[in-house]
């Protein structure tokens, strides 16, 4: 199995680094909810004898490539659906466990299987709905289906942002997040449906 890191990844861990930030920790703790995120996805890889082919790091996000294209839809939807899991699994052993006062991992934690369940095309969830619509739905139609519901999605994140920074002058990172998937969907265009998040 390769990892594919782009460079874009190692100068941002770079500026991180030297910067000396004061938010090394928070980081640090974020990255490892991602981790285990992909640790989720690898497990059940492993458990249904799914072969990987390689992981893909860059600045939107993981992709995790299947060495199989005749991986069955409901094995696909499992796989897809064992990152968000196993972060939820995590967050709550890690507030039972530890019961931080400040619950920043398991915050973390609940916040990326929250947003890798969306129904975007790129995102675990998307990936999912996709799986489950190819039972019924011919490729074209299941392309067409996911592209709406993920601009839809993607619009209504960016409203809301948009909404909380004009009322109540905060949620930028929102506003950010929400603007670079539509830089991701109209730009760079999705990930394709052999990649998972």
């Amino acid at each position: 199995m390769k990892i594919k890191i782009s460079p874009a990844v190692w100068i941002m861990a770079a500026a991180l680094v030297l910067s000396g930030d004061t938010h090394t920790k928070t980081v640090a703790v974020i990255l490892s909810a991602a981790l285990i995120h992909e640790a989720g996805h690898l497990i059940a890889a492993a458990a249904m004898n799914i072969p990987i082919k390689c992981i893909r790091i860059d600045i939107f996000g993981a992709y995790i490539e299947t060495r199989s294209m005749s991986c069955p839809y409901a094995k696909e939807a499992v796989l897809c659906i064992a990152g968000p899991l196993t972060n939820i699994i995590s967050a709550m052993l890690s507030s039972l466990v530890f019961r931080f006062d400040t619950p920043l991992f398991a915050v973390s934690s609940i916040a990326l299987a929250v947003i890798n369940l969306l129904p975007i095309n790129g995102f675990d969830g998307g990936r999912a709905l996709s799986c489950l619509l190819l039972n019924r739905f011919s490729p074209r139609t299941v392309s067409l289906l996911t592209d709406v519901t993920s601009f839809i999605c993607v619009f209504m994140l960016w409203t809301v942002s948009v909404y909380f920074i004009m009322r109540v002058g905060a949620y930028l990172s929102l506003f950010v997040f929400s603007s670079v998937l539509f830089a991701r969907m109209f730009l760079t265009g999705t990930p394709s449906l052999n990649n998972r998040e």
